[in-house]
């Protein structure tokens, strides 16, 4: 499938959030939730850097560098799984029981889709570094230790976002307040067992439903 028709699919999930979230502004008189509308643009984010890679076509320390900043933005797809948390507010009675979730799981659905297919992408873009010329009996191991530490690293992202209350900019905009608290979970792991409980559990979902996506190495790259 290419990457062409998941653009449309997404644009057109995409806009059904919209239209839920207006449905319940409307109904309501509450803007609660546009978060969604936001977070579903930073999850966007990790694909647009994939497309613009492949387009391209960079290689060398260019995609490096573009691989890297990918990774930081890649966690901001499955981010929007956490938004489940905001659903705490509903009372049993609420008549918003039976919407506010299905709004949150169509939301969720299409960020974490999205960030698959950028995966998907950027594997491609990595096979030439995955699987060199000269074959060791390491090679078949090097693509699955690869995704393995995307993985880990993008359940670190997530509980650096969700719990820590860090995101992807302050890299950027507060990167030494964001390495000292970064460093002291991965420094003092036993100190902070909940930061890897969370990061070691997400990172095994999000890679075994990864695998069973039938995107991983899947994609026609035409753009």
């Amino acid at each position: 499938m290419s990457v062409r028709l998941f653009r449309h699919r997404f644009a057109a999930c995409a806009a059904l959030v919209l239209l839920l979230w207006f449905a319940r502004y409307v109904a309501t008189g509450s803007p609660r939730y546009f978060f969604l509308v936001w977070n579903l643009f930073l999850a966007a984010t990790p694909l647009i850097i994939a497309v613009l890679a492949k387009r391209y076509r960079l290689q060398g320390p260019l995609l490096v560098a573009a691989s890297v900043v990918w990774l930081l933005f890649f966690p901001n797809a499955p981010y929007i799984i956490t938004d489940l948390y905001h659903l705490d507010h509903l009372a049993p009675v609420a008549p918003q029981l039976w919407y506010d979730p299905l709004m949150v799981f169509v939301a969720a659905y299409t960020g974490l889709k999205m960030g698959f297919v950028s995966l998907g992408i950027m594997e491609q873009l990595w096979r030439p570094l995955l699987r060199p010329a000269r074959q060791t009996p390491l090679t078949p191991w090097l693509h699955t230790l690869a995704l393995g530490a995307v993985f880990l690293a993008t359940g670190f992202g997530l509980y650096a976002g969700r719990v820590l209350r860090w995101n992807s900019w302050d890299v950027v905009s507060q990167p030494v307040a964001l390495i000292k608290s970064v460093g002291q979970q991965l420094f003092f792991p036993l100190q902070h067992q909940q930061a890897w409980q969370f990061t070691c559990l997400y990172a095994g979902v999000l890679m075994v439903l990864y695998w069973f996506s039938g995107l991983k190495m899947g994609l026609r790259l035409r753009t």
